[in-house]
């Protein structure tokens, strides 16, 4: 196993680097909510995350996602979701 130094010819690409807080500080604080999507989201561990999204003040829109065959179904979960009070809105969907 050898190490070697880079040549001074090769072209090393450049780094990139998302940064997403000057468009976040330029609108409303109305508008910074997050759209999220929970994939089995009416399972053991879909529920509570769910739960916890739900109650998230940075979260404006919350989506349940799982398989129509599942013990319970995402609808359901969505209407206890909606029982609690909270300012996102939660939508539920079942996959065949």
């Amino acid at each position: 196993f050898f190490l070697r130094q880079p040549s001074p010819h090769t072209h090393t690409p450049p780094s990139f680097s998302l940064d997403f807080s000057c468009l976040v500080s330029k609108m409303a604080p109305s508008d910074r909510k997050f759209k999220v999507c929970i994939c089995g989201g009416a399972g053991g561990i879909g529920q509570p995350l769910s739960m916890l999204m739900a109650m998230d003040d940075r979260v404006g829109e919350l989506s349940v996602y799982d398989l129509t065959v599942s013990a319970v179904p995402a609808e359901g979960v969505a209407t206890d979701l909606a029982h609690l009070n909270m300012g996102s809105r939660v939508r539920a969907f079942g996959l065949d």
